[in-house]
């Protein structure tokens, strides 16, 4: 993987992440600190089954059953993204911020997020990171259940559906890069591929 996830041993502190942001001395922007840790601890559970097998000099299991894998693990992060979007508690306790209209980003375009007035632009980063997140490890995950049905030719894996769930999840990546995270200045500090993918092409 290059180099450890974020989160490599869980303890009480992670284990409560999901209530930082309602703590004494919390402030607005804590919410989507708690919400990102809740996804690392997803994504450690996640990387932990994959490179699971002690026999493999990479450590990748090719021994899994993708399919239940991937079920398990995409439910993981969709209620993670439901979690943090449409959660009638969250949108009481934080601090009086309104976030009750980040669900209606689910599968539309994120000026929906820019459309309402009290929308803070703490609230507006929290939007476009969790959608961002969201697609980008399905794309992580599902870039495994193609990659282990094509080395293994008995894999019970449906190859050209897993193809279309990862391109309908880089399609996202790339709108939510090219739409939002361009025009706010934060592709100066991605890399460089990021960049190439979003920039807009000279016709002539």
């Amino acid at each position: 993987m290059g180099k450890p996830y974020s989160i490599p041993r869980e303890d009480y502190i992670i284990r409560s992440a999901s209530n930082w942001y309602t703590q004494p001395g919390s402030i607005p922007s804590d919410v989507g600190l708690s919400a990102m840790v809740e996804m690392h601890r997803i994504i450690g559970r996640m990387i932990d089954v994959l490179y699971s097998d002690t026999r493999s000099v990479s450590g990748l299991n090719a021994h899994l059953d993708y399919p239940l894998l991937m079920r398990a693990f995409l439910q993981q992060l969709d209620q993670w993204r439901s979690d943090w979007t449409e959660n009638e508690d969250l949108v009481r306790e934080a601090d009086g911020h309104k976030l009750s209209n980040l669900h209606s980003m689910r599968g539309e375009p994120l000026a929906h997020c820019i459309e309402v007035s009290s929308f803070s632009l703490t609230d507006l980063s929290i939007c476009v990171s969790i959608d961002y997140y969201h697609a980008y490890y399905r794309l992580f995950l599902l870039s495994f259940a193609v990659q282990h049905a094509l080395e293994d030719t008995a894999s019970s894996i449906d190859l050209p559906r897993y193809c279309v769930l990862c391109f309908e999840a880089a399609e996202r990546i790339i709108s939510i890069l090219r739409d939002h995270l361009g025009p706010s200045g934060t592709l100066r500090y991605a890399m460089v591929s990021l960049t190439f993918s979003v920039s807009p092409k000279d016709d002539n």
